[in-house]
Order: C-alpha cells, then sequence, then structure tokens
C-alpha cells in the first residue's frame, strides 16, 4: 500500500475529529478535577504521555518498590489542605466584624453577673472556659489592630474571671497559671486600668492561700498602675492594701496597727477614698469593677481580723443591708464575720447559732474551702480579743 494511501486512511472525517476531541476535552476536565497539578496534567496530554497516577500515588511517590495506600494518601492530602487554608487565613487576616466583638463583651459582663447570682460555681467555670477557647481560636488570626486588642481584653477577663472561679474552688495552683494568663493578655491591650484589674484579682490569691505580703505588693503596684485612670481599681486598691495589711499585723508582721485610733484612720482613709472614685465611676458591677457593699463587707472584714469586732460589725451590717438575696457567698461570709463579732459580747451560744445557720443557708455547692477558711481565720481574730481592751466590746 502507498503512503498516500496509509495517510488517505489515518485521516478523520470532521465528525470523527469532533467526536475525538470531546472526549480528549472531557478526559483534560477528568484530570482537572482530580489531581493537585493542572498544569502538569495538561503538559502531559499534550505531550501524549501515558495515563497519569492516581492522586493519592503523586502525593506518596514510590520509594524501594513500596506505595502507601490511598487512604494514606489522603489523610495527608487533607492534613495539607487544611494547613494552607490556615496559612491563607493567617497571611490574609480576617476582619471581625464590629457586632461580633460587641457580642463577645456582651457575653464577658454576663458571665460576671452570674458570678455574683446563684448560677453552680463549676457550671459557670464550664460556660467561661468554652468561651475562652473560643476566643483563643480567633485570636490566632491576623485582624487590625483595634480588633486585636479588644479581643485580648476579652481574653484577659475572661482568664482573670476563671481565676477567680478557681480560688473559690481552692484550685490556687490552677488560679495562678490563669492570672499569668490574663496579664499578658491585658499588657498586649496596653491599656493600664485593665492590667491594674489583673494584679488586683490575682492579690487575693495570696491573701487567702499564700503570704499576705505578696498580696499587699500587688495590691499597692495595681493602685500605682492604676493612679492617674479613671477606674474602679482605683476604689479597690486601698481597700485590698487595708485588708493585706490586717492579715500581716493578724500574723504580728506589721506594726502599723498598733492603736486602735491607728486602724479606724486607716479604715477611713480608704472608706474616703474609694468612695470619691466610686462616685465617678459605674459602682455597680463587682466582678470587673467595685461595689459599696464590697468596699463595706472588705472593711468590716479586716477590722474583725483585727480584733476591732464592735467597728468591723457596724461596717458588716451596712454591707449586708446592701447585698441581694442571690449573692450568696459573700453575705455567708458576712454573715459569718458578724457572728464571730458577738463573741465580744459573751455570747458564744448566739455565735454558734448564727454560723451554722449562715452555713447551711449557703448551697452545697458553694461550700468551698474558703469558707472553712474564714472558720479558721476569724477564730484566730477572736483569739486576739483578750489583748485589745475595749476593741473588742460587744457590737451595738
Amino acid at each position: 500500500m502507498s503512503t498516500d494511501d496509509e495517510a488517505h486512511r489515518d485521516e478523520l472525517s470532521d465528525e470523527e475529529l469532533d467526536i475525538v476531541l470531546a472526549r480528549a476535552a472531557q478526559d483534560l476536565l477528568d484530570h482537572l478535577r482530580g489531581v493537585t497539578d493542572p498544569t502538569a496534567t495538561l503538559l502531559a496530554i499534550m505531550a501524549c504521555q501515558d495515563p497519569l497516577p492516581a492522586a493519592e500515588n503523586e502525593l506518596w511517590p514510590e520509594q524501594g518498590g513500596h506505595t502507601p495506600g490511598s487512604e494514606r494518601g489522603v489523610t495527608l492530602y487533607s492534613r495539607l489542605n487544611l494547613a494552607r487554608q490556615r496559612m491563607d487565613t493567617t497571611l490574609v487576616g480576617t476582619v471581625l466584624p464590629e457586632a461580633v466583638l460587641d457580642e463577645w463583651e456582651a457575653r464577658t459582663i454576663r458571665h460576671g453577673e452570674r458570678y455574683i447570682t446563684a448560677t453552680a460555681p463549676l457550671e459557670l467555670l464550664t460556660d467561661v472556659l468554652g468561651d475562652f477557647e473560643e476566643i483563643g481560636r480567633l485570636c490566632e488570626q491576623r485582624h487590625p489592630i483595634d480588633r486585636h486588642r479588644r479581643l485580648h481584653r476579652i481574653t484577659a477577663k475572661l482568664a482573670g474571671l476563671i481565676g477567680m472561679l478557681l480560688i473559690n474552688l481552692s484550685r490556687w495552683d490552677l488560679a495562678r497559671s490563669f492570672f499569668e494568663t490574663a496579664r499578658r493578655a491585658a499588657e498586649e491591650t496596653e491599656e493600664p486600668a485593665l492590667r491594674a484589674w489583673v494584679m488586683l484579682r490575682q492579690s487575693m490569691l495570696p491573701h487567702y492561700y499564700g503570704d499576705p505580703l505578696d498580696s499587699l505588693k500587688l495590691a499597692r503596684a495595681a493602685g500605682d498602675l492604676a493612679d492617674k485612670q479613671v477606674c474602679a481599681v482605683r476604689a479597690m486598691a486601698p481597700v485590698a492594701e487595708l485588708r493585706a495589711k490586717a492579715r500581716l499585723a493578724q500574723q504580728g508582721r506589721d506594726a502599723s496597727f498598733s492603736a486602735r485610733d491607728d486602724v479606724l484612720a486607716a479604715a477611713e482613709e480608704a472608706r474616703t477614698r474609694a468612695e470619691t472614685v466610686l462616685a465617678a465611676v459605674n459602682g455597680s458591677d463587682p466582678v470587673f469593677g467595685y461595689t459599696h457593699r464590697q468596699m463595706f463587707f472588705h472593711l468590716g472584714e479586716a477590722l474583725v481580723e483585727l480584733g476591732y469586732f464592735r467597728d468591723g460589725y457596724v461596717y458588716l451590717t451596712q454591707a449586708l443591708k446592701l447585698y441581694d438575696h442571690h449573692e450568696q457567698l459573700d453575705r455567708t461570709l458576712i454573715q459569718l464575720d458578724r457572728a464571730f463579732c458577738r463573741v465580744a459580747g459573751g455570747e458564744p451560744e448566739e455565735t454558734l447559732r448564727l454560723a451554722t445557720q449562715a452555713t447551711r443557708e449557703l448551697a452545697p455547692e458553694y461550700r468551698w474551702n474558703i469558707v472553712q477558711r474564714r472558720v479558721r481565720q476569724l477564730e484566730s481574730a477572736v483569739a486576739l480579743l483578750p489583748a485589745r481592751g475595749d476593741a473588742g466590746s460587744a457590737p451595738d
């Protein structure tokens, strides 16, 4: 057969050529959908190479005659794709809408409100931890600087609130770690008032479970940091200092309260400073701020621990009038302090009755170690009574 005859036999009609091209186009689309490198596929088809290997084998080139199975290849492909998507999100950044950040800030405030209500502490801790984890995922992404700071402000408050809950639950080691996280997050915001709030809340950890000298140092540092700020920390800091100094004096480590007049003057000064600040700020938030009822409670506690029961009883009574019935923990601690004040009037039976009544009224999930420790601390304060002269006279 001649060459011309062979060439003629290989020629395709227009209809046959359309069929071949259509099939080639479909094959190309199938390959483009099924492999990770469409450019290499296109070049392979154009060069009339052999059929391409499966996508998973491209991810796992043959080594030593062994090719891993498709399941492992798909798993690796999924991980690679997820890693790339995360990196793209990091590089490009995600702009959180203002409304989303507003809602997160509102949720944080609601957690603080639940802290003082009848919400079981472990239930609240679980809810706050869930939000803390979600905020952590948002913080992994890149954001404009203003949203970055708002996210870290939320993080600092949530971590601080977790620390407060852990103090109440007697998990002081975990509490310390969360306060450190709160401190680092607060530093990212460059807001002195927030950093001072974290310090002040952290000062309660050594106050109850450590060295009161550490509590005093943190309270003073917080007060110094908030000195030029319009914030509730300036109200709480002097009271926290007084509480720490009272605890040190109770241990015989602070001689500044050598006379009753010194104690009462210090308490009055702290009260005056606190009330001046609270008149200029929102004094209704007991978690992220400070309130008058907390101020009276803390001042009364300090006086009782020093053995000045009559004066402490006055502050505690003022506090109790301001607390709502659902603020169970603080009300119980106040009642315990008031009960021990009755000892000064020679009423041990009444003391026992009031203390028993206060603890029984407290829900079981609130009977934390901190309540038990208060009983022992108040017993120590009562032991100081004979050495205080008229300081231990009965409350009016």
